[in-house]
């Protein structure tokens, strides 16, 4: 007879072990599975709200304060304003992972991964290998034929590579979460690394509209993400990528 195992910390479990589908766990984990918490369309909600309390708190003190940054000190206010939208997003989804939160500096690292990525990787071959810039303001068709076929080819192809041939070889990876928690993680921080290259490029952007531009890039990103990874393994089933 084969021993049953939870699924989660792999300890042995006897016959009689709580179950969700086929899926065996340890007293422990199925108390933690099954435990009341805020939904996560609540907490979610949360979460836009403070952003959007953060990001009008910023117009506003720019605006009444009348800051008139520039220079170095203009480019590293814009610098920071970009990640912490990102880290908070970054957070709100960590805290999903309510079985067996994963180990706080791989989640980083992979946040860390995904910018080099963007920055050594996705940046150079879209504009200097492909000079999206140069052709994909001609037609309609152009634009859509790069944002698909390149942009987005290579951007998605390096965020999924950033989980695929990193944390993905761990044994920390091994439930359904983790491949949101890190995904998301490699998506957010491709998408700050490109915030952060749009300040430095133009030497400092409003602080105002650029706040706004890098929440919004960073919500879609996130969003996104989950969607992609829950569908995937819904649709595949198991931890394969």
């Amino acid at each position: 007879m084969i021993e049953q195992m939870c699924c989660i910390c792999h300890k042995p479990v006897g016959p009689d072990a709580p179950r969700l589908g086929v899926r065996c766990y340890c007293e422990t984990h199925y108390a933690k599975l099954t435990q009341d918490r805020r939904s996560v369309w609540t907490s979610g909600v949360v979460q836009i709200v403070g952003l959007l309390a953060f990001v009008s708190a910023v117009v506003l003190i720019v605006s009444l304060a009348r800051v008139a940054l520039d220079g170095a000190a203009l480019v590293w206010a814009g610098v920071v304003l970009a990640l912490i939208p990102a880290l908070l997003w970054l957070g709100f989804f960590y805290q999903q992972d309510r079985l067996e939160p994963e180990p706080k500096g791989f989640v980083l690292g992979v946040f860390l991964l995904g910018g080099l990525l963007a920055s050594a990787v996705g940046i150079p071959v879209v504009r200097d290998l492909f000079q999206v810039q140069e052709w994909m303001s001609h037609s309609t068709a152009a634009n859509l034929l790069g944002s698909i076929l390149v942009i987005g080819f290579v951007q998605e192809f390096l965020k999924y590579a950033a989980v695929r041939y990193s944390v993905y070889l761990s044994p920390e990876f091994d439930e359904r979460i983790d491949g949101v928690v890190y995904g998301t993680a490699a998506g957010l921080g491709f998408a700050t690394m490109l915030n952060i290259h749009y300040v430095t490029a133009n030497a400092g952007v409003n602080l105002g509209t650029g706040l706004v531009a890098a929440v919004g890039r960073d919500h879609c990103r996130s969003v996104e993400r989950r969607v992609h990874l829950r569908a995937r393994r819904d649709r595949h089933g198991g931890l394969e990528l």
